[in-house]
């Protein structure tokens, strides 16, 4: 599973297109964030770069938002765990999002979890 980003929302950053996360707020903002011009991450070495910035252009998700937290911990509780019945999950880019989360996200997820 994946909590840190979304698809690519073209040039225009149309967020509306995201269901649930259509709104900028949803994200972080790269100029807030000190990102670089490319609003990428450039520097793995720079802890704050890597949870705030984009990976590769993709918008990078504010899970200290609560409607982002709470609607993530929901779905991987509710469908992931729930509806689909894993008894366990792969957690990708982990080194992206702020670690407060993925304890929550865990908790939430309640199987074995590796990432």
């Amino acid at each position: 599973v994946v909590g840190n980003h979304v698809g690519n929302p073209s040039s225009s950053n149309d967020y509306s297109i995201f269901t649930p996360f259509n709104r900028s707020q949803y994200y972080h903002d790269c100029k807030v964030a000190n990102c670089p011009s490319s609003c990428n991450i450039e520097d793995w070495s720079n802890q704050n770069q890597v949870e705030l910035c984009r990976l590769e252009g993709l918008p990078d998700l504010n899970q200290s938002v609560s409607f982002v937290g709470n609607t993530l911990n929901s779905w991987v509780k509710n469908y992931v765990v729930t509806k689909w019945k894993a008894d366990g999950i792969r957690i990708d880019t982990v080194p992206e999002v702020n670690k407060a989360f993925w304890a929550s996200f865990q908790s939430a997820a309640d199987v074995y979890a590796v990432g």
